[in-house]
């Protein structure tokens, strides 16, 4: 049993409920290992409360119901769009209830978008007692009149806590309780907030902020966040009206300081002046992303960087004299160039600067004359595993396809804008252990070349064939069909798939977690109409029950007294199906789909799920 591969093993296992897979654990090492690392380690437990028109839900209560004699483990719990002042009594106590049967635990805890007082968080927190991080993000915290017992730190396990753009009249409760009794390292996004707030936050806890997120506003402002001596920043992203320039002498009395900075992201343009004083200033900066000035005149200036593993450069010129005057001393793993136009110049400074890197991305608006350059891209670049080509010339990229077979590491490619990909270029595509593809707006692939692509490339995991004409139910019948182990597809915008895609899809990918089929005409128009198409496919209607937020405006609505609990979405990344026995009808699955004569009212969507 340890020999056999791991989707072989997790095949088998999947067709189990939650219990007896954990009772697996003890007859089998290999599974056991895969089943903590896959199941419970990257398992993502989301609590969300979705409606429509300001309508509260009864129904919340059933999700909640369900999760309290829940036995799964969970090391990472996510709360969203929850108003903790409108959800009722019997609700809120059972909410507890559960959050307190979780809190054995849960390790990460993220809250995003809700609405709550000051009292509930202090109860959150007191009972999520193992706790490592904390992240509070875009949530309106108030005080109501209920008396919180003053804090005795409870939460001394922290390692880290996120507050992101918070809104609340009390600033200094909400940081108190989340950092008083611990040594958490600190980050902060302030996008919204007043700067004020910020200014308190440094001048109290300096030393543990490692991240700041914050919109640059003039200097004299900026400049006394920073002007604290003990402020030692890793990770800066400073946010302005793109259109804004940042000049060199605001940067050089502002952020200058931060010498140990190994994150830096800004994303107003910047002169080739303030990207000299970078080089100079952040010796040990490991990732960079700037903004050239559209109307800076190039000068020759070198920029050194001694340790930069990642560089995002978004540059409407001539990007190779800027890379021209580049010294990376460190070997450079990812690049990602934005520019207007890419030449051949560029790509061959590429390859003589930065032949070491793994991940590789190029956006331009037209390739000129890189046709037999790409063609040696798997000389040149032995390394690379990831690469990212967005072009709108008329580029075929066979060269490109026939080298990148030889690129024994490559496991993601990915292409936006590339017309002149046909059936035929597929056919030139040999990649056996490719893991994920995408492709985006291409008019000219259907089904007979996809055919082909994955009898090629067998081990694709992701999918992405998004705003694809030529993707229809016989494309989506050969992806079940060629791509037994595929775990995410995306298949958005495509006109022409119905509702017996989906069914393929089921049929063929046991081990997919995550479908993505928005915008897809003929597909909406079958599920405002979908009750009955739901009753005669299980599995449709466990996802249904599983996803509904990628269907949310055209749900349809099934009454209380046929399934009592239709609004308790609640799914796992392992594809387990035994949540769902509760109101799974036994139907067989039948051919093809006819539409019934009646319309549908829309669902208010009330969603408990796991997402990784």
């Amino acid at each position: 049993m340890d020999y056999l591969p791991c989707e072989m093993i997790e095949h088998i296992f999947s067709f189990l409920p939650y219990d007896d897979r954990l009772q697996a654990t003890a007859v089998c090492r290999r599974w056991k290992a895969i089943f903590e690392a896959r199941v419970i380690n990257e398992t993502l437990l989301t609590v969300a409360n979705i409606h429509r028109d300001g309508v509260e839900l009864s129904s919340f209560h059933c999700g909640i119901r369900k999760m309290i004699n829940s036995t799964r483990i969970y090391r990472d719990l996510k709360f969203v769009d929850i108003d903790f002042s409108n959800i009722e009594l019997n609700v809120d106590r059972q909410l507890s209830i559960m959050i307190a049967n979780l809190g054995l635990n849960v390790l990460n805890f993220t809250m995003q978008g809700c609405r709550l007082s000051y009292a509930k968080l202090y109860m959150v927190i007191r009972l999520l007692r193992r706790l490592k991080t904390v992240c509070i993000d875009d949530c309106r915290i108030y005080h109501d009149l209920i008396p919180v017992p003053e804090f005795k730190p409870r939460a001394t396990q922290l390692q880290k806590v996120s507050i992101f753009n918070i809104n609340s009249e009390d600033e200094w409760s909400i940081t108190n309780l989340l950092m008083n009794g611990n040594s958490a390292s600190i980050a902060i996004k302030a996008e919204k907030c007043r700067l004020k707030s910020v200014e308190d936050l440094v001048e109290i806890y300096a030393d543990r902020i490692k991240h700041l997120t914050l919109s640059f506003s003039e200097t004299r402002t900026t400049r006394r966040i920073f002007e604290c001596s003990t402020l030692t920043l890793e990770s800066l992203c400073l946010i302005r009206n793109p259109n804004l320039d940042m000049h060199h002498i605001s940067f050089q009395e502002t952020i200058a300081t931060q010498t140990m900075l190994r994150e830096l992201n800004i994303n107003m343009p910047i002169s080739l002046r303030t990207l000299a004083d970078i080089s100079r200033n952040f010796t040990v900066l490991e990732y960079l992303q700037v903004r050239i000035n559209e109307k800076e005149t190039i000068e020759a200036m070198p920029f050194i960087w001694p340790k930069l593993k990642i560089l995002d450069l978004t540059y409407s010129g001539d990007i190779g004299t800027v890379l021209q005057e580049m010294e990376f001393k460190s070997e450079l793993e990812e690049l990602r160039l934005h520019t207007r136009k890419l030449t051949k110049y560029t790509l061959l400074l590429i390859y003589e600067k930065c032949c070491t890197i793994k991940r590789l991305t190029l956006a331009a608006l037209s390739l000129i004359r890189c046709e037999k350059m790409l063609g040696s891209i798997g000389e040149r670049l032995a390394a690379l595993s990831e690469i990212e080509l967005q072009c709108g010339s008329r580029t075929t990229f066979v060269p490109f396809f026939k080298s990148a077979s030889s690129l024994r590491y490559l496991t993601s490619l990915v292409f936006v804008y590339c017309d002149l990909i046909t059936n035929k270029t597929l056919a030139n595509i040999t990649l056996p252990y490719l893991n994920k593809l995408a492709i985006v707006q291409n008019l000219k692939i259907s089904k007979q070349g996809l055919e082909i692509l994955f009898q090629n490339c067998p081990r694709i995991k992701s999918l992405t064939l998004q705003a694809c004409p030529g993707v229809d139910d016989g494309a989506v019948q050969f992806i079940a069909a060629f791509l037994p182990y595929l775990e995410f597809l995306d298949i958005s915008k495509s006109a022409h798939i119905t509702l017996n895609s989906v069914r393929h899809i089921f049929e063929g990918c046991r081990l997919l977690k995550d479908l993505r089929i928005d915008d897809c005409q003929r597909l909406i128009l079958q599920w405002r109409l979908a009750p009955n198409y739901i009753q005669s496919f299980p599995r449709l209607k466990s996802y249904y029950h599983a996803y509904p937020e990628y269907f949310n405006s055209y749900l349809p609505v099934e009454t209380a007294d046929e399934c009592d609990s239709d609004y308790c979405y609640y799914d796992d990344t392992s594809v387990d199906l035994s949540d769902v026995d509760d109101y799974l009808e036994d139907f067989e699955p039948v051919a093809p789909i006819e539409e019934p004569s009646r319309d549908a009212e829309p669902a208010h969507v009330v969603v408990i799920s796991d997402d990784e």
